[in-house]
């Protein structure tokens, strides 16, 4: 069995920081200038920057949507010097809207490190029904993302 890159290692770390929200371990596994691109129409579309649009953005944000009945689960990953791939599975589920989704983080690593991430559902319209349904639930209860 062939050992696993480095940067795969980066990538478990991350997924582990990320959701305990561990800050410090967090500006460890990433470039400080690092860019997470997020597509679609959704309340979590758009381009965050640094740890802080990681945690105060994007988690921010899906947990809010998410409203306690959500996480995640590490699937794949894949490493060479350069680039880091991996296949996680974001689950919501709640009695009026669920979710159950794969996605696919292409990451560009910079000394060990993760520089710029792209994440992309494997179906957008899904990702995009689910949030804008959350996003309009919280509205009509008067909760702010």
């Amino acid at each position: 069995m062939t050992a696993e890159h480095p940067n795969a290692q980066v990538l478990r770390d991350f997924f582990d920081a990320f959701g305990t929200a561990d800050r410090e371990r967090l500006a460890e596994l990433a470039t400080p200038d690092m860019v997470w691109h997020f597509p679609g129409h959704s309340p979590i579309s758009g381009d965050w920057h640094g740890i802080d649009g990681l945690l105060a953005g994007i988690r921010a944000t899906a947990m809010a949507l998410g409203r306690g009945s959500n996480g995640f689960e590490l699937l794949h990953v894949y490493a060479d010097d350069t680039s880091a791939v991996t296949i996680h599975r974001d689950y919501y589920t709640a009695d009026d809207n669920n979710l159950d989704l794969r996605y696919v983080l292409h990451v560009r690593m910079s000394d060990r490190k993760m520089a710029e991430v792209r994440e992309i559902p494997f179906d957008q319209a899904e990702n995009d029904r689910y949030m804008a349904v959350q996003a309009r639930n919280l509205a009509l209860q008067g909760v702010s993302q």
